[in-house]
């Protein structure tokens, strides 16, 4: 038990990290970035928006596979597809139960669930924070 939550812990970290990174290097592009401001507004808040959502939607399907990839490597599922797919409806919480970790792995699950919450929650409030700050700059 104590070696699948310093797994778990493990995964966490990189998790936070690979999104930590992600809205980082985001933030500082687009603070430099002269072609979006030379858009009108219009044009220049669509991509803006597209831009982030494309982002982190890629945040966290990489964080998914790197969950993927550790229940693939300690035995958990016989191919990624399946992992990936474990991996990707544990981090939504969506939940399905049509594929399941073997007994003596299923404490991950719901660590990955509780770090997908917390991720997708990063997220929703950097986008918030982002049009906010779109809006406050640029009159609508």
């Amino acid at each position: 038990m104590i070696g699948l939550l310093a797994l778990a812990l493990l995964l966490v970290f990189l998790s936070v990290a690979v999104h930590a990174v992600a809205v980082a290097h985001l933030t500082g592009r687009l603070k430099k970035s002269p072609r979006l401001q030379a858009l009108n507004m219009w044009r220049s808040h669509v991509l803006l928006l597209f831009i982030v959502f494309t982002v982190l939607l890629a945040s966290h399907l990489t964080q998914a596979v790197f969950w993927a990839i550790a229940y693939l490597a300690i035995g958990g599922f016989p191919n990624m597809e399946v992992a990936l797919y474990y991996s990707l409806s544990s981090y939504t919480t969506v939940g399905y139960a049509d594929v399941v970790l073997p007994e003596h792995l299923r404490l991950l699950g719901p660590l990955e669930s509780a770090t997908g919450v917390l991720m997708f929650g990063w997220s929703t409030g950097y986008i918030f924070a982002f049009f906010a700050r779109m809006l406050s700059i640029k009159s609508v």
